[in-house]
């Protein structure tokens, strides 16, 4: 009669011809470290800290844990939508200075994306302006159609009501898709300069 095994025993039969390439184990461990250090950063900590977390890194191990620096950073850059993600992208960019050590490549393209950001920020307030005024017609109606209703006049905003709302959702999408895009790929460069000073 065969023997019942417990499933320990299962688990070691089948993971006992898989090998861990310690190396590769150490190198996630230290871009996860790095990953920590950013967040910290971005969460609590001044400019300062991070400057000074670098320098505290062993030489050997500095490159992954910059590589987690970075890859946190550049995860935390995004459009600014509200006054959290400017600051924070205000956050980013310092930080992204401090890795690079202040390479004119970075810094220019870190300019770059300032005013890449400022006519976003101008074109999106448009949209949404634009939008108001062409919806404003369809919002008279149907302050007509409930002041009739109810017998007093009553006043809407285009904020408050759900067509608008998924009308302007619609379009700002579409328009933060392409910004995003060009972000993404403004990232991709940033790290491809890193890479090239790392």
């Amino acid at each position: 009669m065969d023997e019942i095994k417990s499933a320990w025993e299962i688990a070691l039969e089948r993971t006992k011809e898989i090998k861990t390439d310690r190396k590769a184990l150490e190198e996630k461990e230290l871009v996860t470290e790095g990953k920590k250090i950013a967040s910290q950063y971005l969460d609590e900590a001044e400019m300062q800290e991070i400057s000074v977390a670098i320098k505290k890194i062993e030489a050997k191990s500095k490159k992954f844990v910059i590589k987690g620096i970075t890859n946190a950073l550049l995860a935390n850059y995004v459009l600014p939508l509200n006054e959290y993600a400017q600051a924070r992208n205000s956050r980013v960019k310092e930080a992204l200075k401090v890795i690079s050590g202040k390479s004119p490549a970075v810094e220019s393209l870190l300019g770059q994306i300032d005013g890449f950001f400022d006519n976003y920020t101008n074109e999106r307030s448009q949209i949404e302006s634009s939008l108001e005024k062409q919806y404003a017609p369809r919002l008279r109606q149907k302050e007509a159609a409930l002041a009739q209703q109810m017998g007093q006049p009553v006043e809407l905003k285009a904020a408050q009501d759900p067509e608008f709302i998924g009308l302007l959702k619609k379009n700002l999408g579409m328009y933060d898709e392409k910004y995003q895009q060009v972000l993404n790929q403004a990232k991709e460069e940033i790290l491809r300069i890193l890479g090239e000073t790392m």
